[in-house]
């Protein structure tokens, strides 16, 4: 085995404080997904969530020789009407991207005012019941490297099988730390944590009003800190291989 030099104790020191990040944010992550915000909160008056103009006024429907300020619905598009929009999008692109996002906001108005007296769970599915399940299971895969690093530390004073045993063991945590990290992300990345996001940019929300949900973006940012604490861990890792000196023939 290669002997110890400063590097490599340098970087366990700041691996340990790396496993200390990663420790917190996944008790964070467990703490915030316990329970869902929007589970018990009714859909009631519209004016708490939008201000009046909430209806976007840049696009407009074209029927014979009448214009009118929104969409074209399926009847009048069946009746030969023709939505402006399509012709803008060919022409400018930056158009196309606001024509996107002022169309979500408006689907997002209208979703509001047809599930009214509905949860708000309805609109934002943030899976937050996997995401709790996932993140308790890398809570105890991430304590469960104590008492495997109290073994390795013995590692050399147990018999062969043990120490082969023990190896094998931690090499499976490490694994299935992996996989749950993916599927934590998959599922915190699959749901409407994004689209709440991008709501919430819309010009016409009363953003005031949903900061009692905050805890929804804190999620999404703690996951991300644990995302990059564990890549540094990782990277941490192959420094102090590099870093180990090989014994003297």
């Amino acid at each position: 085995m290669g002997k110890k030099n400063p590097c490599q104790s340098i970087i366990k020191g700041i691996d340990a404080l790396v496993q200390l990040g990663i420790f917190i944010c996944v008790c964070i992550l467990c703490s915030l997904s316990s329970k869902e915000p929007f589970k018990s909160h009714i859909i009631g008056d519209i004016n708490n969530y939008f201000y009046e103009s909430s209806i976007s006024t840049d696009k407009q429907c074209i029927c014979s020789n009448f214009t009118f300020n929104h969409t074209c619905t399926e009847e009048e598009l069946n009746q030969g009407c023709e939505d402006i929009s399509l012709d803008k999008l060919k022409i400018n692109r930056s158009f196309l991207r606001k024509l996107v996002s002022d169309s979500f906001c408006d689907d997002m108005h209208d979703s509001f005012v047809r599930n009214k007296d509905k949860k708000i769970s309805y609109l934002f599915d943030l899976n937050y019941g996997l995401i709790r399940k996932f993140s308790i299971t890398l809570l105890v895969l991430t304590l469960s490297n104590i008492p495997l690093t109290i073994l390795f530390i013995f590692i050399f004073k147990c018999s062969k099988t043990c120490a082969i045993f023990i190896t094998l063991l931690a090499i499976l945590v490490w694994i299935a730390r992996i996989v749950i990290s993916i599927l934590l992300f998959y599922n915190i990345e699959n749901g409407d944590i994004q689209k709440y996001d991008d709501f919430l940019d819309c010009k016409n929300v009363k953003t005031k009003y949903f900061d009692k949900f905050s805890d929804i973006t804190k999620l999404r940012k703690c996951f991300l800190a644990f995302a990059v604490f564990s890549i540094i861990s990782e990277v941490l890792g192959k420094l102090g291989e590099l870093c180990e000196i090989p014994d003297d023939d």
